[in-house]
C-alpha cells in the first residue's frame, strides 16, 4: 500500500491507497485524523460522479519520529450527492476544516453514505453508489508546526 513519494527527492514512504471496503474507509480515516482542509481545494464534479480533495494531512504512521505534515489527494468516484453542513465557500481561500473522522453506512448493495466529519460541527455526506476511493501523497513531508493532541 506505500511507494516512494511522486518527485523520488525523500527517502520516505509516501502514502498510496486504493479504498474498495468498509475497512478500508476505517483505515484512510484514522491516517486523515487531524488533517486541515481549505474550503477552496475540495471540487466536486456532478456530472462526473466525482469528488476530489486536497488535504494537509498529519503523518500519523511515523509516530515516534519528528512531527510531519503532508498533502494528500483523495478521489472518491460513484457520488450520486453531495450535501454540505456548517461549510461556507464565501471566503473559500482563508476557510480550513480540521478532519475529525470519516463514517461509512450502507444503505444497500448498491447506495450507502460517506460522511466526513470536520470540528466545529461541518461535515460533507456524500451518497455513493460503491466505494470507490484512492489517496495518494502528493509532495514530499515537511515539518509540522504542532502536533494535534487528543488528551487535552
Amino acid at each position: 500500500m506505500t511507494a516512494k513519494t511522486p518527485d523520488n527527492q525523500d527517502d520516505k514512504e509516501a502514502l498510496k491507497l486504493q479504498v474498495t471496503t468498509a475497512d478500508d474507509i476505517t483505515i484512510l480515516s484514522a491516517l486523515l485524523q487531524d488533517a486541515l482542509i481549505r474550503y477552496d481545494n475540495i471540487h466536486y464534479d456532478k456530472a462526473a460522479g466525482e469528488l476530489v480533495i486536497i488535504a494537509d494531512r498529519y503523518c500519523w504512521e511515523r509516530k515516534g519520529q519528528n512531527a510531519e505534515r503532508v498533502l494528500c489527494g483523495v478521489r472518491i468516484g460513484c457520488v450520486r450527492q453531495l450535501q454540505q453542513q456548517q461549510m461556507n465557500g464565501e471566503s473559500a481561500d482563508s476557510v480550513f476544516y480540521n478532519l475529525l473522522n470519516i463514517a461509512y453506512s450502507e444503505a444497500s448493495h448498491d447506495e450507502a453514505t460517506i460522511i466526513f466529519n470536520f470540528s466545529a460541527g461541518a461535515a460533507m455526506r456524500l451518497r455513493i453508489d460503491k466505494i470507490a476511493m484512492a489517496a495518494g501523497d502528493v509532495a514530499p513531508p515537511r515539518p509540522a508546526a504542532i502536533t494535534p493532541d487528543h488528551d487535552a
